[in-house]
């Protein structure tokens, strides 16, 4: 073949297979053997075609969708309306499962129906999602408003302002305190709006009242006109002011104080209406009976409104005074006195339910005297003193609750108990009569709570009582009682084992005597359960005091002293009682 037509062919060739690359190789008429050689090679090779893959796996399903939409999405807890979630899902062959959730159930609570309900003011998230994929949530916005709040803050606010004891004068220079003895807030009337109540302690027969109310977020204080001062130096026997409800849902104050001498007693009964800032005197009950019943019918007078009633007129008014009209007695106290180791659960004095209690950050100004848990539980703790309580709801203003705590020296507060007791006498198992013999003070149960441990005897028998204070109360339980045959002596004494991680155990013995020879049986109790129950072998020491012979048997085979010795020396005595003077 020509060499001029082969050119042309491998320029063909180079074009239409090898690309600019090719002829690159070729440019300026030099020509390369071995590109040639490689573009001939590829022109006579069978073009290679990729073959259709079929895939034996089916069609992977695409992502299912999830389509939401809420009813409402500001919803009120006073109204008591609820929103809807209509959900369903879409872009799936499948039937799936749709969950309902809330990022706060304290606020708005979702059934799994999808139904919201408002708990308490907030703002939250509810949504709905498809079970097993989570990234298919649709999420909404809810706004909870509650209108007794804005109500209820501002009487907390009064409330909270105040001082928990006021102090006044009396006899022109003594000094007395009056004590928030009892508050509360509440709808009392049920009108809507909120009220608060408080009761101001002087004495056990001295109580002052004062109801507040709220007008555009402002409080107002409405009470008598009679100051501590004057309730105190007026020499009544008894001065109590109350609070009570109408038929018409006004409240009223009834102040009611006495007088008595040898030869009469005076009582006078005050109504006051409390619409206002001031308590209005709307009527006045007024008795003066003799001491001597033989002297009723002339001497006694009564009079209503400065008007003479007799005595069957005068006793239905009276009564009907009280009758018509609702006493409220349902006070919380705001005040708690607790010893070290004691606890109370904090209180509010307005009751909206558990979903604001739940939300309440609680914080203690002083966690030495008393701390306190995320559910609101105070315990007193080892310092003695006083501190506050607080409890706030974010994104609700102010201090939602406050609690004044006094934490007293434990030992103060047992010695007090025992002073009361001591004289007492108990009846105990098989009737033993028994009085207190001894005490001994310590955490005998190893649960941080000082416990006080009463030793009683008497009769053939013996018991030990434990006691700690519940609040204020003392709690009193039997955590061991033993009786003996005639002629047999009860003994008990506070241990540690120290092959027990030296808990506290019980020495419980019996000791007889038959001439001059003493026998004493004991074993060792642990505390399980609320009681000591035993849990070592019983031992016996047989003294003869006569002939100086001893005898020692454990589980009733007789061992030798040094044995015996060598048993008990894992028991050390713990403390000694304190006896009973």
């Amino acid at each position: 073949m020509p060499t001029g037509v082969i050119i042309a062919l491998v320029i063909v060739l180079v074009l239409g297979l090898g690309g600019t690359g090719a002829f690159y190789a070729l440019s300026g008429g030099t020509f390369d053997t071995a590109v040639l050689a490689n573009i001939l090679t590829k022109a006579t090779e069978a073009p290679t075609q990729e073959a259709t893959k079929v895939s034996t796996e089916p069609p992977t399903e695409s992502m299912p969708e999830l389509t939401a939409k809420i009813s409402e999405q500001e919803l009120s807890v006073t109204e008591g309306k609820t929103a809807q979630i209509s959900a369903e899902i879409t872009n799936s062959k499948k039937t799936g499962n749709i969950r309902y959730t809330t990022s706060d159930e304290n606020i708005a609570a979702v059934n799994s129906q999808g139904v919201v309900t408002p708990m308490s003011k907030g703002e939250c998230q509810v949504g709905a999602y498809i079970e097993g994929y989570d990234t298919t949530i649709k999420n909404f916005t809810v706004k909870v408003s509650d209108d007794r709040v804005d109500d209820i803050t501002a009487l907390n606010s009064y409330l909270y302002d105040l001082k928990p004891t006021e102090e006044y004068t009396y006899a022109k220079t003594k000094k007395g305190k009056a004590k928030i003895s009892g508050c509360k807030i509440g709808d009392f009337n049920e009108d809507g709006n909120y009220e608060l109540f408080i009761i101001y302690k002087l004495s056990d027969n001295f109580q002052k009242a004062r109801v507040v109310t709220v007008s555009n977020g402002t409080a107002y204080v409405s009470e008598t006109e009679k100051s501590y001062s004057e309730i105190v130096n007026s020499g009544y026997s008894s001065y109590v002011e109350e609070i009570y409800t109408d038929s018409q849902g006004n409240f009223d104050i009834i102040a009611e104080y006495s007088k008595a001498t040898a030869d009469y007693t005076e009582k006078t009964t005050l109504l006051y209406n409390t619409a206002g800032t001031t308590a209005s005197k709307k009527a006045e009950y007024y008795s003066k009976e003799p001491a001597k019943l033989g002297d009723m019918a002339k001497k006694a007078v009564y009079k209503i409104d400065g008007k003479k009633k007799t005595r069957d007129d005068y006793t239905s008014q009276y009564t009907s005074l009280k009758t018509s009209r609702t006493l409220f007695n349902d006070y919380v106290s705001i005040t708690e006195r607790l010893s070290e180791g004691n606890y109370t659960k904090a209180v509010l004095p307005s009751d909206l339910g558990a979903a604001y209690y739940n939300r309440i950050k609680w914080t203690s100004s002083d966690s030495a005297v008393a701390t306190v848990s995320n559910s609101g539980v105070i315990t007193g703790a080892g310092k003695a003193g006083s501190c506050k309580i607080t409890g706030v709801i974010s994104g609700i203003e102010g201090t939602f609750c406050q609690m004044n705590i006094e934490v007293s020296d434990v030992s103060d507060e047992f010695a007090s108990y025992i002073e009361s007791i001591k004289d007492e006498y108990i009846i105990g198992e098989a009737g033993n009569k028994m009085k207190l013999y001894g005490y001994y003070v310590g955490d005998i149960d190893n649960d941080g709570v000082t416990d006080l441990l009463l030793y009683y005897t008497g009769g053939n028998g013996c018991q030990l009582n434990m006691m700690h204070f519940v609040g204020t109360n003392p709690s009193v339980q039997t955590i061991k009682s033993a009786t003996t045959e005639n002629g047999v002596n009860c003994m008990l004494e506070l241990y540690t084992d120290s092959m027990s991680n030296n808990e506290t155990v019980l020495y419980v013995a019996n000791v007889s005597k038959s001439g001059t020879k003493f026998e004493t049986n004991f074993s060792y109790e642990s505390y399980q359960n609320g009681e000591f129950v035993e849990n070592s072998s019983e031992y016996t020491f047989i003294n003869d005091t006569a002939s100086g012979k001893k005898e020692f048997k454990v589980g009733g085979e007789k061992v030798e002293e040094s044995s015996f010795n060598d048993m008990l020396n894992r028991y050390r005595k713990l403390g000694d009682w304190t006896l009973i003077k």
